[in-house]
């Protein structure tokens, strides 16, 4: 089974909802997938209340995640590392220099240009921009593994 590790600043929007949307999205899937979250600076303890509204426009529970903090062990029992923007990418590999071939935008692992927003203290609208986003990106992931688990 892929672990795959979603990483954004402080694991209460993008990342928690990326995971979601992977888990929910792969239900009924012949992938083998695990997605997890985790933030480069969490300091906050729930995800954000406009993050949990817009999951949950998409059948994702958000209300019970605990924001976590990234660190050695979670990088060592993973396969992929989806960041969603481009400098939080290279702050990993600079931290963790152990997941410099494992880790990517998850933007960039899809084939798309640019970064999927912060959209901390922005409208509902904002969120819901994002978690569209964030569920485009999904769908080109699962289509991707997807090829990439077939037999040649």
């Amino acid at each position: 089974m892929r672990k795959i590790l979603f990483i954004c600043n402080g694991n209460t929007c993008r990342s928690p909802m990326a995971e979601g949307l992977l888990k929910h999205m792969a239900q009924g899937r012949a992938l083998q997938v695990q997605a997890i979250s985790a933030g480069l600076n969490v300091s906050d303890t729930a995800a954000n209340d406009n993050a949990i509204s817009a999951g949950a426009e998409h059948d994702v529970d958000l209300s019970h995640h605990v924001p976590q903090e990234l660190d050695d062990a979670l990088v060592g029992e993973v396969d992929l590392l989806l960041t969603m923007e481009g400098c939080q990418k290279k702050r990993v590999a600079a931290e963790f220099p152990q997941a410099r071939d494992k880790v990517h935008t998850l933007l960039e692992f899809v084939g798309e240009p640019g970064d999927v927003r912060d959209p901390i203290d922005g409208s509902l609208d904002d969120y819901r921009a994002r978690a569209r986003q964030i569920m485009q990106a999904i769908q080109g992931l699962i289509d991707k593994l997807s090829r990439m688990e077939k037999p040649s």
